[in-house]
This record gives C-alpha cells, structure tokens and sequence, in this order.
C-alpha cells in the first residue's frame, strides 16, 4: 500500500491525540455552554480557527466580543490583541472597564465615576492590547501581530469589525476573509471577526432572528471561510423596536452557534445581557422571571 495512503486504523489510534491537541488550543470564553459544545466539547474559540460573530443592528455583538477578551486576558492571563477602529479605542477602554468594575458605563463616560476607581482594576491587569487605529488592512494587523515581543503574543484577535477593513490593492472581500483565516493558522491564534448584517432578510422575519443566508448576502466568504459562526440576538431589543417602546437594561440574550467545525452547529445558548455595565453574563436563577419585574 502507498505510504501516502491513511488508514481508517491509523486516524482511529490517532484520535485520542488529536482530541487532546484541540482541547489544549479551545480558549475560553468566559461563558461555559459556548465553550464545550458539539459531540467533541470543543469551544467556539479555537487557536488557529476564525470565527465569526454576527447579528443584526445594536445586538451588542461588540460588547460580547470585548467581554470574551477581557475574561482572556483578565481571568486566564491570555494576551489579546483588539482592533476595534468602528467603536474606538476610548469607547472599547470605556466598555471594557465598566463590565470588568461593575461601574455603569454612563458613569464612566460622562466622568461621574473617579478616573482613579477604575484605573485602580485596571493597573493591575495585563494582556490586552488595542491596535493603533491609523492600522486598516488585513496585511497591518498581520504585521503588528507579528512584530510584537514574545511576550506580548496573542492567543486572540479580536477584529471589530469587517466593514472597518481596507482592501489592499485589488483584494476583494473575500481575499480579506481568506486571509484572516489563513493568519489564524500561520500566527497559531484564534481570530474573532464581529461581522454586521447589511439589508438583512431578517428584519422581513417577526422575530428578526438571523440565518446564514442574511450573512451570505454580505459576503458569501463570511459563511464559508469561518471555522465557526455565532449570532448573537436579545429579543427584548425587537420587541422595543417594533412597539416603540424602551426595555429593561437587564434582559434574556441568546447566542446561536450557526457553523461549527467540530459538530456543536444549532446549539443556542442562553446568557444575561446587562446594558448598564455593557455586559453578557452567565444566566442567574429565574433570569426570565427577574425580568419580568423589572
């Protein structure tokens, strides 16, 4: 038999090893569900993987994105690289450390709250690093990545968002999303790319929820490069939406798991959406009924 030619018996005695290995380069999230899901318990953050997350207009796809670094990098000791230029490196600073200190973002941006409370959460924390805004091409990022000291290698990318990238050249959208993938393997991180919803379909939808096909009308790329898509939605913010009428800062959100590579497609997992400290938290007890009096 040809030396090339693989065995059913070899992959099988290799099994074991290779469960390990994609073990060993999940990242958490900070949000238990979303990090063992699918028939091999692998996480939607995988080192040398893309994922994206997606979902319709004000959902908080940035916010969720920027608490998954922050417990990286504040909670495991992970080094995250943030290229937010949409939201800004003051608004993303802002975001961050409200969800960290527990102290209402509104506090935080019109001054009310000490500078010194939260820098004192902050001084203290190491890991995160915010990409120079004037950087807006796949290629820079790569660059910057790259160039960093050992020590301040990533284990995540956070992109933030797609519509924020230049092409180079005469790259397309889809050269872009390729490439993004390719970086994820050849810097041995995982890169989380927050894509918006342009004309989506959902919104012709009761409960706006959005499918693959509102992604693929962006860029069809975004559906079939990503090793893994997530939608985020909070239903609370539609319904506001529709009747016209404001909601509670404290709802119910959900995280669908649209592709995943390692099986968990159509896991939908359940969080907390806390507008007043921008952020997602893990459900409590009775989450439903503790909005409902609210």
């Amino acid at each position: 038999m040809s030396e090339i030619t693989i065995t059913i018996e070899d992959v099988l005695r290799e099994l074991p090893e290779y469960l390990r290995k994609l073990k060993a380069a999940t990242l958490e999230t900070g949000y238990p569900e979303l990090d063992h899901v699918g028939d091999e318990k692998a996480g939607v953050l995988i080192k040398g993987e893309l994922t994206v997350l997606s979902g319709m207009s004000c959902m908080g796809k940035s916010i969720l994105a920027l608490n998954i670094a922050s417990h990286l990098a504040y909670r495991r000791g992970k080094n995250v690289f943030l290229f937010c230029p949409e939201m800004g490196e003051h608004t993303s600073v802002a975001r961050l450390a409200s969800s960290m200190t527990g102290i209402p973002l509104r506090s935080i941006l019109d001054g009310t709250a000490t500078s010194q409370a939260v820098k004192d959460v902050l001084k203290q924390k190491k890991g995160i690093f915010l990409l120079n805004e004037r950087v807006r091409t796949v290629g820079e990022i790569i660059e910057q990545v790259r160039e960093l000291p050992q020590e301040q290698k990533p284990e995540l990318v956070v992109v933030d968002a797609f519509i924020s990238l230049f092409p180079e050249y005469v790259q397309t959208e889809t050269d872009m999303v390729n490439r993004l993938k390719q970086a994820a393997k050849d810097l041995n991180v995982a890169v989380l790319l927050v894509a918006h919803l342009e004309s989506s379909g959902a919104y012709e939808r009761k409960d706006q929820r959005p499918d693959l096909d509102d992604l693929r009308v962006r860029c069809s790329a975004l559906v079939t490069a990503p090793d893994t898509i997530l939608f985020v939605h909070r239903m609370a913010a539609v319904e506001s939406d529709l009747k016209k009428r404001p909601f509670s800062p404290c709802h119910e959100a959900e995280v669908s798991v649209k592709k995943h590579r390692h099986g968990g497609t159509g896991t939908v997992v359940k969080l907390w959406f806390n507008g007043e400290v921008a952020r997602f938290e893990n459900p409590k007890p009775n989450a439903s009924e503790q909005d409902a009096q609210k």
